[in-house]
């Protein structure tokens, strides 16, 4: 990726478009699914920047975040001021109507109508990683989706839900190459059976990202049929990988062959990538009991940052109306 102009919003922005190029061909494609992989809660913007001024991260957080669990930044990593990420932050403003004259149009009681304007800022903020931290010892380690004997029937009963699909079954598929199908109209899932368990796992999870595209019509309809194939592939990759299964061998084949050699079909692809893949993610971490202790302990770090900010908010709607009103 270029070098990252990282004093303002709109720099970042014009620097990710340039360098997002870089990262079309396969091996670097690969890089790109093998980050979404440690910072799927990040969007893909997010993602590149860790990935393009710190390729070695593999954790990152706030430094209220780590300062919560007794970790501390350390002085250098402070002073360069941590790697750069965009922060979004959601506004609504009032503003008085006016006509075409410019004059504030008023309400049957002469007060002044007033329009809501909603909408989300980027700011510049910073994230650091757990390597340029110190203090207490943290466990990093996490249950994989699969060991010695996978339990497929329970795997499939429990994807159903996550899927949002009505059933998910095994069964011989005649007269085809297909490992799988998504059908639309029934909302099911079909899998080749005689399949090994890794296999299986990730043709349940492919076929499962196509559930999710396929129930967003919008979405489904702006994706041609390479290119759905291309997200599905792509978000099985990088699930399986979250879950320490290796789909590599099999997946960027896949991918290859849909693509066609023509980059920019990867490209269009990588932020519906991101996204499904933490919706999976998320879903099946809640619903398998697979989620990191330091990934529980973000999420509960965030919702308590959460309630703060949306308070502030609150206030300083009120206040806003109070003078609106004098």
């Amino acid at each position: 990726m270029p070098n990252l102009d990282l004093t303002d919003v709109r720099s970042i922005i014009q620097s990710l478009k340039d360098g997002i190029k870089e990262y079309r061909d396969a091996g670097k494609f690969k890089e790109i699914l093998d980050n979404m992989v440690k910072f799927y809660q990040y969007s893909f913007n997010n993602q590149m920047l860790i990935l393009a001024q710190k390729p070695d991260a593999t954790y990152c957080g706030s430094l209220k975040f780590w300062n919560s669990l007794g970790r501390y930044v350390e002085k250098e990593a402070l002073r360069e001021g941590g790697i750069k990420i965009l922060c979004p932050v959601p506004y609504e403003e009032e503003y008085e109507k006016k006509d075409a004259e410019g004059k504030t149009i008023l309400d049957k009681d002469g007060n002044p109508e007033v329009q809501k304007v909603k909408g989300i800022r980027f700011k510049v903020g910073r994230t650091f990683d757990i390597s340029q931290t110190y203090g207490k010892e943290l466990k990093l380690g996490s249950n994989e989706l699969v060991g010695e004997g996978l339990d497929i029937a329970n795997f499939l009963e429990q994807m159903k839900e996550i899927a949002e699909v009505n059933d998910i079954r095994i069964e011989n598929i005649p007269f085809s190459s297909a490992k799988g199908y998504f059908d639309p109209k029934k909302r099911e899932i079909v899998v080749r059976e005689g399949m090994s368990d890794l296999h299986t796992t990730k043709t349940v999870v492919h076929e499962s990202a196509h559930s999710l595209v396929f129930k967003d019509k919008e979405l489904e309809e702006s994706l041609t049929r390479e290119e759905h194939e291309i997200v599905a592939e792509s978000v099985a990759y990088v699930v399986c990988k979250r879950f320490g299964l290796d789909t590599s061998e099999y997946s960027f084949n896949y991918v290859n062959g849909w693509a066609s050699e023509d980059d920019s079909k990867i490209e269009k692809c990588v932020d519906f990538i991101a996204t499904t893949s933490k919706t999976l993610i998320e879903r099946m971490e809640d619903k398998l009991g697979l989620k990191k202790e330091l990934d529980i302990k973000k999420d509960l770090h965030n919702e308590k940052a959460s309630e703060i900010k949306k308070t502030k908010a609150q206030t300083k709607k009120k206040s806003y109306q109070k003078g609106l009103k004098k």
